[in-house]
């Protein structure tokens, strides 16, 4: 075999293989479908989480519930600890953010502004706390903007982030000092 030849075969065979990574890695990253983050819920549906926890908890000196994959914690929580009918009234609340929101601003939540998706949420959090008739509160799920607010707050305060730079995180039992100069206290009105 001459140089010539053994060129053309390594080329050959390392365009095979870079081409072929190429075909294959772009067939992956093209995709515009909708990827499954577990049975119940869309990437899509975890995006809408994240920015409804940031909506609630935003980013200002501390980082927000984006921050900590709001998005992921809510979507575990719901299908690991929510029984069926609590899952399905979650869904279906997370549904009706995302078409009222659009019906009410004419674009989705994901394109509305700070401003828009504050307003639309505190009068959920308003409908979340007006008086209900007592028929109405037997046998139902709590509400979805609850179920919601509470999976955010609980997500952000228990993660890493929400408990050092959110809280003031004092360890416990607290610190050791060794050599600190011992005084005798004198108090008044005590026996001596």
């Amino acid at each position: 075999m001459n140089r010539r030849d053994a060129l053309r075969a390594v080329a050959t065979i390392m365009g095979g293989t870079v081409l072929g990574a190429e075909l294959f890695l772009t067939g992956c990253s093209n995709r515009q479908e909708e990827q499954q983050v577990n049975k119940l819920f869309t990437d899509t549906d975890v995006a809408l989480m994240d920015e409804i926890g940031e909506t609630i908890i935003p980013e200002t000196d501390t980082p927000g519930a984006k921050a900590v994959g709001i998005g992921n914690f809510m979507a575990m929580m719901v299908l690991d600890v929510y029984t069926e009918r609590d899952q399905k009234a979650f869904q279906e609340g997370l549904d009706n953010i995302r078409s009222g929101f659009d019906k009410e601003f004419g674009h989705s939540f994901m394109e509305g502004s700070a401003q828009e998706r504050h307003q639309y949420l505190s009068r959920l959090n308003d409908e979340l706390y007006a008086p209900r008739k007592e028929n109405e509160q037997k046998d139902q799920p709590p509400h979805p903007f609850r179920m919601l607010k509470e999976l955010t707050l609980l997500g952000y305060f228990s993660s890493e982030i929400g408990s050092t730079k959110a809280l003031r995180y004092i360890e416990t039992p607290g610190r050791y000092d060794a050599c600190i100069p011992y005084e005798k206290a004198s108090v008044p009105g005590l026996c001596k």
